[in-house]
């Protein structure tokens, strides 16, 4: 027994082990709190990014963490809402990064005994998304200052940008349109429609259709 009893032990040592060294590679942070809000723990690999070790800030509240008393500060009343029973997800800015939180109530044996919750850091995803909106409007305004009208469609056929010189040429509210409704024979689709063409990347075709008042 006491054999048997051993190797169980340092299974379940072993498992803890693992289970440590895989969340401390994970980029994130894992926290629970009892129902005042105080940490009870934390821990995960991104708690490097904040200068922090795993466990270093059990014992505080949440209103000490963040420095604030205000219970309408968004993390904490979130976390409010979870010892409610409610599972949410939110978005804030912390120490200069930007984290993805999702908290939910702690439960043991269908009682609410805390909050837990994971963040993760979605700083680089965030500075990329704002990188490809400034090349995108970059891009959107110099197609607007062309004097010849530009669409940008996808597979199959959908308009999904116009410029201002298009707008004038073919009317409004293109976007969304199939192309050929808009420059096909009749609204229609038509196989010679350049669009449909057997073109290779580098070839073009030149169609002639007419806009507005004939133009």
């Amino acid at each position: 027994y006491s054999q048997k009893h051993a190797n169980i032990k340092d299974l379940f040592v072993n498992d803890r082990t693992d289970l440590r060294i895989i969340l401390e590679q994970i980029p994130a942070i894992i926290w629970t709190t009892d129902r005042d809000l105080r940490i009870r723990s934390s821990f995960g690999g991104g708690l490097a990014m904040l200068g922090s070790k795993a466990n270093q800030s059990v014992g505080l509240s949440l209103f000490e963490y963040f420095k604030t008393d205000d219970n309408e500060y968004l993390p904490i009343r979130i976390h409010r809402q979870a010892l409610q029973g409610h599972r949410l997800s939110y978005e804030d800015n912390w120490k200069g990064r930007i984290y993805k939180s999702i908290v939910e109530p702690l439960y043991d044996h269908q009682i609410i005994i805390g909050v837990m919750g994971v963040a993760l850091d979605i700083t680089e995803q965030k500075q990329m998304e704002i990188q490809l909106k400034e090349t995108r409007d970059f891009l959107e305004n110099i197609l607007h200052t062309m004097n010849d009208g530009v669409s940008i469609v996808d597979e199959q056929g959908t308009i999904l940008f116009v410029n201002r010189r298009f707008q004038e040429m073919f009317g409004q509210d293109n976007v969304g349109k199939k192309c050929y409704e808009i420059l096909g024979k009749d609204g229609h689709r038509g196989l010679d429609y350049p669009l449909f063409y057997d073109l290779d990347e580098s070839e073009t075709a030149t169609i002639e259709v007419n806009g507005i008042g004939g133009k």
